[in-house]
């Protein structure tokens, strides 16, 4: 839910500023794989930001979802990406060494499940899935990415007096990253619709 860097390292640029539109995905493909930053997409979903950072030059590592639909969609669209399947608060360090073969990770991103905050959603204080960003904090101190990316829904900063805002973003300081938090409209980059959304 903010864009995070080390304490003792330089945050990448804004990948959707640095992105060259003229290159076809081939360019972006297999003969870069070396030289590309890497990704880990966790509650990967349908693959949306899996594919924002594929169009900025970025591979994926892996990418991981409890939804068997997730896992599906992945398999048609992104078959060269490894994908786990399961809850990732059941994953051990030594998975995550075995799923990313040890690749040094640049950026770890998410959208941990909204259905807790959304206004489409139960809105419950006590909703489970509302803790589901300690498994992720967990999985990005076994990682060390250089930087962080967490998208949710922009209620998130309201609901609950901001209680999670400020638990995640505490959170992530304890493990030495800086946090900055942004609310971004997808209408203000391009996209014909009203969708705010907290990075």
């Amino acid at each position: 839910m903010g864009f995070c860097t080390g304490p003792q390292q330089k945050p990448f640029a804004n990948p959707r500023l640095s992105y060259d539109n003229t290159r076809s995905s081939a360019d972006m493909g297999e003969n870069k794989a070396n030289t590309s930053p890497t990704v880990v997409c966790l509650f990967a979903g349908g693959g949306g930001l899996h594919f924002g950072f594929r169009k900025a030059g970025f591979k994926t590592v892996f990418a991981t979802d409890i939804l068997p639909e997730s896992a599906v969609t992945f398999a048609r669209n992104y078959p060269e990406v490894p994908f786990h399947l399961g809850d990732i608060r059941h994953l051990t360090p030594t998975d995550v060494q075995r799923i990313t073969g040890k690749i040094p990770v640049d950026v770890v991103v998410g959208g941990p499940p909204c259905q807790g905050f959304s206004t489409l959603g139960d809105q419950r204080h006590g909703d489970p899935r509302n803790s589901l960003f300690e498994a992720f904090v967990r999985l990005i101190q076994w990682i060390q990415p250089r930087c962080v990316l967490i998208e949710n829904t922009s209620y998130l900063r309201s609901q609950y007096a901001g209680r999670y805002e400020s638990e995640i973003c505490s959170a992530l300081s304890s493990i030495g990253y800086a946090v900055t938090v942004r609310t971004l409209n997808a209408a203000d980059f391009g996209t014909p619709q009203i969708r705010k959304r907290v990075f």
